[in-house]
């Protein structure tokens, strides 16, 4: 009985399989329709590989920058919405494989996908693995970044985990609300474990409970793409050489650039000064370069940005003046005819005038012994006038002296003190009325006093002790 309930079900089961089917190779059709029509062609990139609508607005694209690449997106799939965002955007399957330039990549081994939760396969030949043996600096990295506009960051998925041949390797987990930190600093996964001939990997991207959700940060819009590739990593010396080598941007063109960016100015701008030092450690640029990119025209030097981001395990790959990404560089042969010439001159100069069309003109600093006159001269003078406002000198005439104030009348200790005390007075009043000689010679010759002993000298005065009689008065007095 229970084998004959089995063949019913399958017998009624069948009807429906075959319409599913149906059903699949009707959708299949109608792709590859849609992909063939003249009005979506391009769009087979896309995420959503040209099916998202049948007449797309043309508005509503975005093209791949890359020279190489040149694909159509929809703006909605890969989230551009600014216009700035549109000249500068660049593919998934571009950023992945660009993303690091130390990181050389010497073959893809799986093409960019979207996180799915399946499991892929990759296949490890004799070379590669005796490579991997022989050379530390070579073996396999997963990277993978979150589709949002121009982020070309690694990013991994806030819950989950990478597992290659059923091994875990690496863990994520998101960050807790109360964490110092703005941004999780996720890292490429490089790895030497792969085995000769086929390898599997999985990159299990987990839901977040909901009951735990307000303990963490997670952003729930979103999905996330992966690739993994066969990379050597190379040393700052082999990059700078390569970059030299291969990309460079001729003179005219670095010309044409320049009045690119005197004509995108509102404001109308005679000349633009530029400096000839690097922004790093500001001395004179050795190989000029920019981010592809970048629309100024500074430079900044080669050798410095790479070491920089070398020590940098996150290696964000952004031009230090403007912030745009520069993972991919390119020599200013413009600039290195201009530091040539530079470099030959006695004096070399520190900045240069670029005009309106494209010519420049170097920028004479003046002399230190101009500047001295000018600057140091000023500080010494500051440096005097606080010197003599700390000891200050008072000038007093003879005439213009203050006339010392009367003694404080005698105490009452006796007779003969008392005489004392009144043949003093009288002794000085005699002396007031008849100055000396010396002090009518000196009657307009100015006396220099400090401050400090004048005050003595008007605290004796006030005390009483400003008048001492001599030795020949004392004797007229007892007399």
């Amino acid at each position: 009985l229970g084998d004959v309930y089995k063949r019913q079900q399958q017998h009624q089961q069948q009807p429906q399989q075959q319409q599913q089917q149906q059903q699949q190779q009707q959708q299949q059709q109608q792709q590859q329709q849609l992909l063939t029509s003249p009005r979506n062609e391009g769009l087979r990139g896309c995420l959503c590989f040209g099916k998202k609508v049948i007449l797309p607005n043309p508005n509503k694209i975005v093209k791949c920058a890359s020279d190489n690449c040149q694909k159509s997106f929809h703006m909605d799939c890969v989230k551009v919405g600014a216009s700035q965002d549109i000249n500068t955007f660049e593919c998934p399957s571009c950023v992945l494989f660009k993303m690091d330039p130390l990181h050389e990549v010497k073959q893809v081994l799986i093409q960019p996908f979207i996180l799915d939760n399946l499991p892929r396969e990759f296949l490890i030949d004799p070379q590669m693995l005796q490579a991997i043996k022989e050379n530390e600096r070579v073996g396999i990295e997963v990277r993978c970044i979150k589709i949002e506009g121009n982020n070309h960051e690694q990013t991994w998925p806030d819950i989950g985990e990478i597992i290659i041949n059923k091994t875990r390797v690496q863990e994520f987990r998101p960050l807790i609300v109360n964490s110092s930190l703005k941004k999780r600093k996720d890292e490429k996964l490089f790895t030497r474990g792969a085995e000769l001939g086929m390898n599997s990997i999985l990159i299990r991207e987990e839901k977040v409970d909901p009951s735990k959700a307000q303990s963490y940060r997670i952003t729930e819009d979103g999905y996330y793409c992966a690739g993994v590739y066969f990379v050597k990593k190379l040393q700052t010396k082999e990059l700078c050489e390569k970059v030299a080598s291969t990309k460079r941007r001729g003179k005219e063109e670095s010309k044409m650039h320049i009045r690119a960016c005197f004509a995108s100015n509102e404001i109308e701008i005679e000349c633009i000064t530029v400096p000839l030092t690097c922004m790093f450690d500001l001395q004179q640029i050795k190989t000029p370069v920019k981010g592809v990119f970048c629309t100024h025209i500074n430079c900044f030097s080669l050798e410095n940005f790479i070491y920089a981001n070398e020590r940098n395990s996150l290696r964000k790959w952004r031009c230090p003046l403007c912030k745009v990404k520069a993972y991919d560089l390119v020599v200013d042969e413009y600039f290195v005819e201009i530091l040539e010439l530079n470099a030959k001159k006695t004096a070399p100069c520190q900045e240069i005038t670029f005009r309106a069309n494209g010519e420049y003109d170097f920028v004479v600093v003046k002399d230190e012994d101009e500047f001295s006159d000018s600057h140091y001269e000023r500080e010494a003078q500051q440096k005097k006038q606080k010197k003599e406002k700390a000891n200050e000198i008072i000038l007093i005439d003879d005439e213009e002296a203050p006339s010392a104030p009367p003694p404080p009348p005698p105490v009452n200790q006796g007779s003969r003190n008392d005489a004392v005390a009144v043949a003093a007075v009288n002794l000085q009043q005699q002396q007031q009325a008849k100055p000396p000689q010396r002090q009518q010679q000196q009657q307009h010759q100015p006396q220099v006093v400090d401050a400090k002993q004048q005050n003595k000298s008007n605290t004796n005065k006030k005390s009483g002790s400003g008048f001492k009689p001599s030795e020949n008065n004392q004797k007229q007095v007892q007399q």
